[in-house]
C-alpha cells in the first residue's frame, strides 16, 4: 500500500498549473424568496493537463440564487480529475467554484461545475445565507481529518460545500462533501492531505434557510441513497435520488475512511440526465475497503 500511495504522492507533486488555495473565506450573505424553481447551470469544461491542476467555474444569473453545486472530474480508475474543493465563491456570492489535479500522467482531462440555482415563488420569503465552519482544519502531513459547518437552531441545512488549501505540488484532495448523517443542521467535510512535508487546510460551508416575512420556510428533506462498499484499489459510484413531488437543490457524498487516504472524489454533482437525482464517483487508494453514499437536498413542492 506504502508503494500504490507514494505513486499518487508522485503524481500529484509534479508542477501544477494552478496554485491551491492560500485561504478561504466566507462568500456573502443573501436573500431569496420561497424556493419556486431550481435550475442546474453548467459552467464551461476546463481541459486540464497531465499531471496538472485547474479551476472551473458555473454562475447563477443575477435573478436567482445559489443555493447549491457540484463537479464532475473526467476520466477513468486512477487516470482522472480528483476534486480539491467544490464549493461557493469567496468572492462572487452567485458563483460555484471546483477546483481539481488531473492524476493523469500523460493526457489531459476535463473538469466541469455545476451551480444550482434557486428562483423565487410567491411571497414567501426566506434568507439564504452561507456559514463557513470557523477556523478551518489543520489537516497533519500526509493524512485525512475532517471540518464542518453548522446551521443555527433557527435555520434549515439546505446545501454545502468544502474546499482545502494547497500550493502547486500538493493539496487537500476530497474524500467527502455531505450532509452529516448525525447532526441535521451540520455539513461535513473530508480531505486528505498529500502535502507530505507540512500540514494544509480544510473548511466546510453551509447553506442555511432562514425564517423571514411571512415566518415559513420550505422543507427541504435529506435522501440518503443505498450505502456500497468500494474495495481496495477499486472505484465506486453512487447516488441518491428526490421523490417524484420533490426538486433536487443540492447534494453530496460521505465515505467512511479517516485515517487513511480513503476514497478520493472525482465527482459529485446533479445527475446530468436524471433531475430529481445527485450522484458522485471516487476511487479507493486504501489498502482496505471503505464505504460511500450520497446524500440529496430534496426541496417539496
Amino acid at each position: 500500500m506504502s508503494h500504490r500511495r507514494s505513486r499518487l504522492a508522485a503524481a500529484i507533486c509534479l508542477a501544477l498549473s494552478v496554485a491551491g488555495l492560500s485561504a478561504v473565506s466566507s462568500p456573502a450573505a443573501q436573500a431569496v424568496d420561497k424556493i419556486g424553481t431550481v435550475t442546474k447551470r453548467t459552467g464551461a469544461t476546463v481541459s486540464i493537463a497531465a499531471s496538472s491542476s485547474g479551476q472551473a467555474v458555473a454562475t447563477c444569473r443575477n435573478n436567482e440564487t445559489l443555493i447549491g453545486g457540484g463537479a464532475i472530474g473526467d476520466g477513468a480508475s486512477t487516470q482522472v480529475v480528483f476534486l480539491r474543493a467544490s464549493g461557493p465563491s469567496p468572492s462572487n456570492p452567485r458563483r460555484w467554484v471546483a477546483r481539481g489535479f488531473n492524476n493523469d500522467g500523460a493526457n489531459p482531462h476535463g473538469l466541469t461545475a455545476y451551480a444550482m440555482c434557486a428562483k423565487s415563488a410567491g411571497n414567501d420569503k426566506i434568507g439564504v445565507i452561507v456559514r463557513s465552519g470557523g477556523a478551518a482544519a489543520d489537516l497533519p502531513i500526509g493524512s485525512s481529518g475532517t471540518d464542518t459547518a453548522n446551521c443555527r437552531s433557527d435555520e434549515r441545512l439546505v446545501g454545502g460545500g468544502a474546499q482545502g488549501t494547497g500550493v502547486p505540488g500538493t493539496s487537500v484532495l476530497l474524500t467527502a462533501s455531505a450532509p452529516d448523517p448525525a447532526r441535521a443542521r451540520r455539513y461535513l467535510a473530508k480531505g486528505f492531505n498529500n502535502n507530505f512535508a507540512s500540514p494544509e487546510q480544510l473548511r466546510a460551508f453551509a447553506f442555511c434557510a432562514r425564517k423571514a416575512n411571512p415566518d415559513r420556510v420550505e422543507r427541504v428533506v435529506k435522501r440518503a441513497g443505498a450505502q456500497i462498499s468500494v474495495a481496495s484499489l477499486n472505484a465506486g459510484t453512487v447516488s441518491a435520488s428526490c421523490r417524484n413531488n420533490e426538486k433536487l437543490v443540492g447534494g453530496g457524498v460521505i465515505e467512511d475512511g479517516l485515517g487513511a487516504i480513503g476514497v478520493l472524489l472525482s465527482s459529485s454533482a446533479p445527475h446530468p440526465s436524471n433531475s430529481r437525482r445527485w450522484r458522485a464517483s471516487g476511487f479507493n487508494f486504501d489498502g482496505a475497503s471503505h464505504t460511500m453514499q450520497a446524500f440529496a437536498f430534496c426541496a417539496k413542492s
